[in-house]
């Protein structure tokens, strides 16, 4: 990113704080913290000192403030609160609180969405200003007089809402982001190197015209006569002089001349606070309607898909949610990365190390928060920037990482094991362990698989072992790998490249087979396979299951699919038609078809408006485990075919649970655009199970028994509230990924509890409204955050699912969680003790006649022993240590324990007051305490 900010940004702030300084009219506006960050650090000491002055005086002012202008819809919303701190932080540290934004700035994210904004809301915007909606809503708005309007979040809390601008075609001024000609002229007319004095004044006249023009067109969406208009484009300022140079005549002009104009017109520069000001000393806020009420046109909450369309006959459109599924190893390694930030930032605030972890910390910081920008996780970058994003991604979890073992085992005395930082398989994988090249020599291969045993006989704590197939560099070759059947559940082998590449996996055991095939390389990701039987050009199949092989998949479908990338992995016997009892495998199943019409990274774009793209998606997750298949997951791949305005686009999921094993499929039906605000969508979520197939609800009841089918259908009129439509949480914090309401990913099924988080707006005030009533639909909207544990054994006898929400809902505090991961995680280390504990019991408890505060005791037995080990002193003290460092700062600060249940572990007692976790012995390494910050 640095070479970025020096050829492409430096001279964007260098050139514009010169072109203030010369004219005591001009003003700008900063969004992205991230950049200007690197260009204070390296500003002399006179260009600071001039730009405190400007900012004082409010020439220059922070929109936004983010680290980055983060994307709302695949970013998950613990990310966007956490660059918007360090944003904030940075400027309020720098600057003073007077210098802190006012104004949230989303001008390109692809869709704006309720969780969001909200969320800017209790950070204490009190406006926004957003451009990418679906293009007939904002006609539609457009039509009635309501392109400004105050966003509502809760019914039940008026006062959590934002007064919203949106912006009247594009964030580039202009019909379609384009001035008249005569604007034009001025800006890539042959002439437009030269100063504006060698055009004719006619030529200036005829320009200020247009523009005078293009405003009052724009004016027809408000209810008032403040017009906001926004200059300027991408990298347009990296020669401010000579951008303001070319506006300025027109604003001179108008100013001058506009009241002789029909409608009579006043012009100046302004920054976004300004505008708004201007907004209310004009109009009374009663004036605007509240969006999702019967006084707007639409009642729609959220603006998510975004939906391009020619703005004038919006006709051409098509659909932008490529970028929900696109690049899915980027967003999979993302996850985990801020996983093991989450963790070593908490871990670190209370360990004695933390002032030698500072700078560090900040660091891998500053990479989470790069990875929410717009164009980041999304993966809508140009390649090469998205391979710096990959490898600016590992230097920061390696930091993390290193930080959480190091601080970890300074809290509970004992040396960290750590020798050297972990590696990261390039462009997927997980984080962590060693990495063997596929083509590295028979002698390095047994040395590594060697070490690999050594560790686990020694008791040392040893991430899992990454195989790089290295497809990228070697294309079209067929790679074989041994892998020791024992080390099978230790391994994930990862393969990146062009073609339909294939890499034969063989294990010791010859009843299993895998078999790797990449396809789509502009995705990154790895396609993977089961093989039964047959050879490498002819496999053969299980009749009951529907893996794929790539080649078979254009039989399915019709011409977009010669472009279907799929990702699975499997660990199969040909002998018995089961998975190999050896291994513990997971993984994610991916299904999409496009047509390109551009090369990378504009394959999830439509650009062309002659013909819209057609863009379908499909995301699947296998979640498989020891033991025999009782259900298999069958699945369609669901296609758009030809596009016309009464055709919508399908994408599919359903959650089939089996005795070991689990696949999640997900349904939404997206409207047509003829009228995408009256057609109704679907999500529809299925689950099965050996024991409640005939049931005909989806919820967990007070017994914890699990529901057969949940259907909910709705209208874009009455979207489901949120953008985060769920969430799964497994077994650790490193194998999360976030899914929202138009798709979906995966994270690792363990027996025991499945948690789905059905996330919706994060709150300063009570986690609950009156508590969670499971005879309801569980998805109404009155939770931030609602765990729901869904048992696929059958639960204690003494189990109440009912108890867990009595102990959360008498907590101001967000949810209590506790994090039990197992050795295979990344970022665990040997810390509980060696050998490990026969049973750990964790216990959450109210302080009596004080439910604010909460005592978290850990306590171990071991029966060869007869002893009981209690972690009171250092469990309290974790809890009532005032927070530190640069957190002390913030306003509004909230502790939050994350509670996931290990692979063998079970909840061993409950009560009103109290929760147990027992797990059993040798499962538990690592406990994770997260916290999240947030900024009023």
């Amino acid at each position: 990113m640095s070479s970025y900010f020096t050829t492409e940004v430096k001279s964007i702030y260098d050139t514009t704080l010169r072109a203030l300084e010369d004219d005591s009219n001009l003003k700008f506006n900063i969004a992205e913290v991230g950049f200007f960050k690197m260009w204070w650090e390296q500003a002399e000491a006179e260009q600071r000192d001039s730009f405190r002055s400007l900012l004082s005086s409010r020439r220059f002012e922070f929109v936004g403030g983010g680290y980055s202008q983060p994307d709302e819809a695949a970013t998950d919303g613990s990310a966007l609160i956490k660059t918007m701190t360090a944003g904030h932080l940075w400027i309020n540290s720098t600057f003073g609180p007077s210098s802190l934004p006012s104004v949230s700035w989303s001008l390109d994210p692809f869709g704006q969405t309720p969780t969001a904004m909200s969320l800017f809301s209790q950070m204490g915007f009190t406006d926004a200003v957003i451009d990418r909606i679906p293009y007939s809503t904002k006609s539609f708005l457009t039509e009635a007089t309501s392109l400004e309007f105050f966003w509502q979040f809760r019914d039940s809390s008026p006062s959590e809402k934002i007064f919203t601008h949106v912006l009247h075609s594009y964030y580039h001024f202009g019909r379609n982001g384009r001035l008249e000609p005569d604007i034009d002229r001025l800006y890539w007319g042959p002439q437009a190197s030269d100063h504006v004095s060698s055009f004719e004044i006619n030529s200036v006249q005829r320009a200020a015209k247009a523009l005078h023009e293009q405003m009052a067109e724009q004016s027809i969406g408000q209810r008032h006569n403040n017009v906001m208009v926004l200059f300027g484009k991408d990298f347009s300022f990296q020669n401010a002089t000579d951008e303001f140079g070319k506006m300025t005549p027109l604003v001179n002009w108008i100013q001058e001349n506009g009241l002789e104009l029909d409608p009579p017109m006043r012009v100046k520069y302004a920054t976004a606070s300004e505008y708004f000001e201007a907004v209310r000393e004009e109009t009374d806020d009663e004036v605007f309607p509240v969006l999702g009420q019967e006084n707007t046109p639409t009642t729609t909450k959220s603006f998510i898909p975004y939906i391009f369309s020619d703005f004038i006959s919006s006709k051409i459109f098509g659909y932008w949610s490529g970028f929900f599924f696109s690049r899915p190893a980027l967003k999979e390694n993302a996850r985990a990365a801020d996983a093991l930030l989450n963790a070593a930032e908490a871990f670190s605030a209370f360990s004695p190390t933390r002032p030698t972890s500072e700078n560090e910390l900040q660091h891998a910081t500053e990479v989470s928060n790069l990875m929410t920008h717009h164009d980041a996780l999304p993966g809508t970058s140009l390649t090469a920037v998205t391979d710096d994003l990959y490898s600016t991604l590992r230097e920061g979890a390696s930091i993390a990482q290193q930080i959480l073992e190091k601080t970890v085992a300074s809290l509970l005395g004992v040396p960290s094991t750590r020798k050297s930082s972990p590696a990261l398989a390039r462009h997927g994988g997980e984080f962590g362990g060693e990495v063997l090249d596929a083509h590295s020599e028979d002698e390095e291969r047994a040395n590594f698989w060697k070490a690999l045993r050594d560790a686990d006989s020694s008791g040392q704590i040893v991430p899992l072992a990454l195989v790089n197939s290295l497809l990228r560099e070697r294309e079209g070759e067929i790679v074989e790998l041994d892998i020791p059947i024992d080390l099978a559940e230790r391994v994930f082998v990862v393969g990146v490249g062009k073609g339909e590449q294939q890499v034969v996996v063989s294990s010791d055991n010859e009843e299993c087979t895998l078999y790797i095939s990449t396809s789509a390389a502009a995705l990154s990701i790895s396609s993977l396979g089961i093989q039964v039987g047959g050879t490498d050009n002819a496999p053969i199949f299980h009749e009951e299951t529907i893996l794929h092989n790539i080649q078979q998949l254009p039989s399915t479908a019709a011409d977009p699919c010669e472009n279907t990338f799929a990702v699975e992995i499997l660990n199969f016997s040909e002998a018995t038609g089961e998975l190999c009892s050896a291994a513990d495998n997971t993984a994610s199943v991916s299904y999409g078809a496009y047509r390109p019409i551009r090369d990378d990274p504009w394959i999830f774009r439509p650009v062309e408006k002659s013909e819209p793209s057609r863009i379908f998606s499909r995301t699947a997750t296998h979640y498989v485990n020891d033991g025999p298949l009782v259900n298999y997951a069958r699945q369609d791949l669901v296609l758009q075919n030809e596009l016309d305005d009464a055709t919508p686009m399908h994408l599919g999921s359903k959650l089939l649970v089996t005795k070991n094993s689990a696949s999640i499929y997900l349904t939404h039906t997206i409207g047509s655009d003829s009228n995408p605000i009256s057609e109704e969508s679907e999500i529809a979520v299925e689950l099965y199970s050996e024991s409640n197939e005939s049931t005909s609800s989806f919820h967990a009841d007070t017994n914890g028994n699990v529901g057969g089918l949940q259907k909910r259908t709705y209208n874009n009129e009455t979207p489901l509230p949120g953008n985060f439509f769920p969430i799964v949480r497994l077994a650790s914090t490193d194998n999360q990924v976030v899914m929202t309401t138009h798709t979906h990913a995966i994270s690792s099924l363990k027996p025991g509890a499945l948690t789905l988080m059905l996330h919706r707006r994060l709150s300063n005030g009570g986690m609950f409204e009156g508590g969670l009533d499971f005879a309801k639909d569980p998805m109404q909207d009155k939770a931030v955050s609602i765990s729901k544990m869904i048992w696929l054994t059958s639960p204690p006898p003494e189990h109440n699912m009912q108890d867990a929400w009595v102990l959360q809902e008498a907590l101001e505090e967000p949810i209590i969680v506790l994090v039990a991961q197992s050795q295979s995680s990344i970022s665990s280390v040997s810390a509980v003790s060696t050998p490990p504990p026969a049973s750990l019991r964790a216990e959450i408890t109210t302080l009596p006649g004080n439910p604010k505060k909460i005592v978290l005791r850990l306590s171990h037995s071991d029966p060869d022993n007869e002893t009981e080990v209690q972690y009171d002193d250092w469990a309290t003290s974790l809890f009532n240590t005032t927070i530190t460092g640069p957190v002390a700062s913030v306003e509004e600060r909230s502790l939050s324990l994350m509670h996931i249940l290990h692979t063998s572990s079970q909840v061993c007692g409950f009560d009103s007051k109290t929760m147990s976790l027992c797990v059993e012995p040798g499962k538990i390494r690592t406990l994770v305490v997260s916290f999240s910050q947030i900024i009023k």
